[in-house]
């Protein structure tokens, strides 16, 4: 069974953003320019998975993260022949990345993965964020941090990694680069988030001025984005996660409140940066939806949960490469199919 705080955990929800321009922007225009609201939807880019190369394994030697020998167990992947899906849930995985997947043929890094499911059965809209250190075995390859299927293969390998590990049906993705971040905010004349004086002195340091002080603290896009990204702080990975909830709660609460060219702005930025697999023809048919998954329910939750993984270092060329081990991968399959599909 899932708790509220379970449903609540504190999640990498970059990506939260991609939903909350759009569905806002369809309310703002719904019924006086839809076909403006069409032409920006179709701006995005649209990407097959099919497309993407799998990359060899000796590329990720050069980023330090591939695992010694001794740790690759040999996971059994065959249970996942067939996956969990249901037809009144759509998953969308969402991506946050330093690179769009056809740059070069390279991928870059995904801090942030995000499952963005669309329950219209229980009107919820369900946010399941896995951990990037999460160990998984990835498909042809051997045991691999999760971001790392994400560097070998972008969207087409991460997304057979987490279907083949826990066993649901991933139906769609998109993948937003960081730079469209500061943009929204900036379109939206910046935000205020209330710091902590660790917090404060970690700008000053990396600005060199003196200027933030513990408090409300008016931030531009720029700015907004290092703290969200701060690594070294308070809570390592998870207290940066905390401030990406905030920064994200502050961006999505102020959008509620933009005007109708604050809101166009912003979403003229963003959608040219999205890369999809959803059509032309997938979005607009999501159009007249978008209103009511508005009053959907946001629930969370978090892959590993709290208290069923354990913290190992393991080490390349003696660099150590910390990662989060599931203890009862069986466990975490079936509380993450009663999550999205209630059943």
């Amino acid at each position: 069974m899932h708790t509220q705080s379970n449903q609540k955990r504190k999640t990498h929800r970059k990506l939260w953003i991609i939903l909350s321009v759009v569905l806002v922007i369809l309310a703002a225009f719904s019924g006086g320019a839809v076909a403006y609201v069409n032409s920006l939807l179709s701006s995005s880019q649209h990407l097959s998975r099919d497309a993407m190369p799998i990359l060899d394994d000796s590329d990720v030697s050069q980023t330090g993260q591939e695992p010694p020998a001794d740790s690759v167990n040999g996971t059994d992947l065959t249970f996942a022949q067939n996956l969990s899906s249901d037809p009144h849930v759509m998953n969308i995985m969402l991506y946050g990345s330093d690179r769009r997947p056809n740059d070069g043929g390279q991928y870059g890094n995904a801090d942030a993965m995000v499952l963005l499911s669309i329950d219209t059965e229980h009107r919820k809209l369900k946010m399941t964020s896995f951990m990037r250190d999460t160990w998984v075995m990835v498909p042809g390859k051997r045991e691999y941090r999760l971001n790392t299927a994400y560097l070998l293969g972008g969207p087409r390998l991460s997304i057979d990694t987490v279907e083949r590990n826990f066993g649901i049906k991933v139906d769609k993705y998109a993948v937003v680069d960081f730079d469209t971040f500061p943009a929204i905010i900036d379109s939206l004349g910046g935000i205020t988030i209330e710091i902590t004086d660790v917090e404060a002195n970690y700008l000053n340091k990396i600005y060199k001025t003196d200027l933030f002080q513990p408090g409300p603290c008016a931030m531009n896009g720029g700015v907004a984005l290092d703290y969200a990204r701060a690594r070294h702080l308070e809570g390592d990975d998870f207290g940066r996660t905390q401030r990406h909830r905030k920064v994200l709660g502050t961006v999505v609460s102020q959008f509620r409140h933009a005007n109708l060219g604050q809101i166009a702005a912003a979403l003229e930025t963003i959608m040219p940066m999205i890369t999809t697999d959803l059509t032309n023809e997938e979005r607009l048919q999501m159009l007249p939806n978008a209103l009511e998954y508005m009053k959907y329910d946001v629930v969370e939750y978090r892959i590993p949960e709290d208290g069923t993984y354990r913290q190992e270092t393991y080490y390349y060329q003696d660099l150590p490469m910390d990662v989060m081990v599931i203890e009862d991968m069986d466990h975490a399959r079936e509380t993450l199919h009663r999550f999205l599909y209630e059943e």
